[in-house]
């Protein structure tokens, strides 16, 4: 399974506290960018 993983640059899935703060911490840095292209919401 390693080498599997490995093979296709895939990471084991993380759990829901993993993610949240993955989402604290990029969502600003996607919201920022996307404004100074001039991107609005939908």
């Amino acid at each position: 399974m390693k080498e599997v993983l490995a093979t296709f640059v895939l990471e084991p899935a993380i759990g829901f506290k993993e993610t949240n703060a993955l989402y604290q911490r990029e969502l600003p840095i996607w919201i920022e960018s996307a404004r100074s292209l001039g991107l609005e919401p939908a």
